[in-house]
């Protein structure tokens, strides 16, 4: 089983490519990957088109970021802006993991596929921590 663990900012509406360009100053990190909702097959609002949907920060040493905006159709909270990735690399392991913490808990964004994993999903476990499943897709 094979699962990697990276924390998560969830940043205020429109702000994550100011975080990111701060974060890579000041950890002198490496930008893996930028993902904009422009990005998004079909999408159509100009006013959201550089919100970022997922930014991948490599820290030296190894270490890793992940950050995103927060979309008007939810709530940004500071302070409960931070969750835990859960990469993988097997579906089933995600939604065996998905499942597991999802009892007594609640969903925030069903598991299904999506255009960047074959099984994505975010849920509050029963003690109130917010974990992300992606699956990663086959280089």
């Amino acid at each position: 089983m094979s699962m990697k663990f990276v924390p998560y900012l969830i940043m205020e509406g429109g702000r994550t490519l100011e975080a990111v360009t701060f974060y890579q100053e000041v950890f002198e990190a490496e930008l893996v990957l930028l993902q904009k909702a422009s990005d998004i097959p079909g999408f159509a609002s100009e006013e959201l088109s550089n919100y970022v949907l997922h930014a991948h920060l490599r820290l030296p040493g190894g270490p890793e970021l992940y950050l995103c905006d927060t979309f008007p159709a939810y709530q940004y909270q500071q302070g409960n802006n931070v969750t835990i990735c859960i990469n993988t690399e097997d579906a089933s392991l995600s939604r065996q993991l998905f499942e597991a913490l999802s009892v007594n808990g609640s969903v925030t964004h069903a598991l299904e596929e999506t255009f960047f994993s074959p099984a994505f999903g975010t849920v509050r476990d029963q003690f109130g921590v917010i974990f992300t499943i992606s699956t990663l897709q086959p280089q």
